[in-house]
């Protein structure tokens, strides 16, 4: 079964996040965390539906939401894109 459709689609308005949220490091909390080759750490707790467009945030943290949680490694960095995407730089060990 094929199917085949041609129409003229209009790009979706997506909000951009500017001004519109408090900053993540607001309302954050503190939870130790087991990394291996690390130990326990302390991390940061932020929400992720309080992080504003253009934050960055350095790991080790947690970032927490409705249905998932992102766990950053010590030396991973994290900046939020204008959409709200979770931009995550990996650190190299």
């Amino acid at each position: 079964l094929r199917i085949t459709a041609i129409g003229d689609v209009r790009k979706p308005d997506f909000a951009s996040l500017r001004d519109k949220r408090i900053p993540a490091s607001a309302n954050s909390r503190e939870r130790e965390v087991f990394f291996p080759r690390v130990g326990m750490v302390v991390c940061p707790v932020l929400q992720r539906a309080q992080l504003r467009e253009g934050e960055l945030i350095e790991g080790p943290a947690v970032i927490e939401e409705y249905a998932s949680t992102t766990v950053m490694l010590p030396g991973d960095a994290l900046e939020v894109s204008r959409y709200g995407d979770l931009v995550i730089t990996i650190a190299r060990s």
